[in-house]
């Protein structure tokens, strides 16, 4: 699988169990999400690494867990996932 068809994958997967929130708010998560995801690859690159787009969606934690998160910062007003807005 290549490393665009991870993303998306991942991405897909978090949208899912997104669906307790109303779609631009679930949009918004998943636009920061994937913006985090290229920062963390082009990071890699620039320090000289081989992107390794597996490594950064391992270091996000599985999709059902980081949007449970978003969804109780974004419902209840929780702390949000760390190192997220």
């Amino acid at each position: 699988m290549s490393e665009r068809e991870q993303i998306h994958h991942y991405l897909k997967d978090l949208s899912k169990y997104l669906s307790r929130l109303d779609k631009l708010s679930a949009d918004e998560v998943i636009r920061e999400i994937e913006s985090h995801i290229l920062d963390a690859l082009e990071i890699q690159e620039q320090n000289g690494q081989q992107s390794d787009a597996q490594a950064v969606l391992d270091g996000f934690g599985e999709p059902r867990e980081l949007a449970n998160q978003y969804v109780e910062h974004m419902l209840k007003g929780t702390p949000p996932p760390r190192g997220f807005k």
